[in-house]
């Protein structure tokens, strides 16, 4: 299974959050976040994933990267 954070800013962006308040609640370095949402980090790790879905209130499934992407 490959995760996609492509559309990380757009959903932390939906729930009004800046990057620090979502690494705040999802216990994820700012650093993180922003590699993420600029997809520097070409396979995040599950754990990561996981933390972020769940502080943004989405399943994890918004984060699986489907075959046609």
């Amino acid at each position: 299974m490959k995760y996609t954070t492509k559309n990380l800013q757009k959903y932390r962006m939906e729930q009004g959050l800046s990057p620090s308040e979502l690494s705040y609640k999802a216990k994820v370095t700012v650093g993180q976040i922003s590699l993420l949402e600029k997809q520097q980090i070409k396979k995040p790790q599950a754990s990561t994933i996981r933390k972020l879905a769940e502080a943004l209130g989405r399943p994890i499934t918004d984060f699986i990267e489907t075959e046609d992407e």
